[in-house]
């Protein structure tokens, strides 16, 4: 099976996006299209498949997903990504699927069947990152809780267990848990671990520090671009048209075939971003659940700490944030 040399593995709503836009403009590095085929959580026949789990909707129906035309299912479809000339002749070939992060199984899976490849993580303050992540699936109609308050209730109390992990906003920030996993699998030396704080402050940098992990040739890369940006649409009609380029459906259907691939993300971005100039961003989070979803992850990122290179000790506080910085 052709297979990718690296994997972006998340963290959801930490710049995963950027990352994979920034180096699909890569001379020497191919990129899959889509971003996130999630194989490694969808491919594998056992007890917890990712198809077999649930999501939410925004009229409180739980939809199975197998009902959803998303991602990749088997071992040929996953290849035929990669199968491309194009992505034959690049010297290094990824994907970004960020269930794979807080996956029990994803690392195993990629272990055996990629033994030799890199692994790079975003991560990002747990506590603004959850309420992102929320704010991106209420604004998606993806979400049945009328508040995050409401949300993370649901998840304490064991509502949530059988969603899949980007609806499972608290678990999916326990960070230490779910990158020592990949540390244990790949080695220090073959995981990169990321800073959504400089990927904001300095693109340029982060975009270096990937070229040199990868072992590709630095080159400059518009770093400004926010890509995934959570705003909502109170008009019905520019929501649709919308989401009716960002997810699967008939508008993307007919228009892949059509259009070669840098094309399409073109397309993609230009009417996406017109479009978000008349969406609004997420009210801030309260200070009550500031507070409460900072004591919930004090104790893990006091473990991650003693894993990154980079200053985490601003993260978790209960001082207010820049929550409304939601781009994935």
């Amino acid at each position: 099976m052709m297979s990718p040399t690296f994997f972006i593995v998340g963290a959801q709503k930490a710049g995963t996006t950027s990352l994979h836009a920034m180096l699909a403009r890569h001379e020497q590095v191919f990129m899959s299209d889509p971003k996130e085929p999630g194989y490694f959580i969808r491919g594998f026949d056992d007890p917890e498949r990712w198809q077999t789990l649930y999501r939410p909707d925004k009229h409180g129906r739980i939809q199975p997903l197998s009902e959803v035309d998303l991602g990749v299912f088997n071992a040929d479809d996953y290849a035929a990504l990669f199968s491309s000339a194009e992505a034959q002749r690049a010297q290094q070939r990824g994907e970004a699927s960020t269930p794979y992060l807080p996956s029990p199984h994803a690392a195993d899976r990629i272990k055996a069947t990629v033994p030799g490849a890199k692994i790079i993580i975003a991560l990002r303050d747990p506590v603004p990152r959850a309420y992102s992540a929320w704010g991106y699936n209420s604004s998606r109609g993806r979400e049945s809780a009328a508040s995050f308050e409401q949300a993370i209730a649901e998840e304490l109390a064991g509502k949530r267990d059988h969603f899949i992990y980007g609806w499972r906003y608290l678990y999916s920030g326990l960070f230490s848990r779910h990158v020592e996993r990949y540390l244990d699998r790949f080695g220090r030396e073959n995981v990169l671990l990321l800073s959504f704080d400089k990927l904001k402050d300095d693109g340029q940098g982060v975009f270096d520090t990937m070229c040199d992990f990868l072992e590709v040739s630095r080159q400059t890369v518009n770093a400004g671009r926010q890509e995934n940006v959570t705003v909502r649409h109170a008009n019905p009609v520019i929501e649709g048209i919308r989401n009716s380029f960002n997810r699967p459906g008939a508008i993307k259907t007919l228009i892949k075939p059509i259009l070669p691939r840098g094309l399409r993300t073109k397309v993609r971005r230009g009417v996406t971003t017109s479009l978000d100039r008349y969406g609004e961003r997420p009210e801030p989070m309260t200070q009550s659940v500031r507070q409460e979803l900072s004591q919930y992850y004090a104790g893990d990122l006091a473990k991650l700490a003693e894993m990154v290179d980079f200053d985490i000790s601003h993260w978790g506080k209960a001082q207010s944030g820049a929550e409304g910085e939601t781009h994935g």
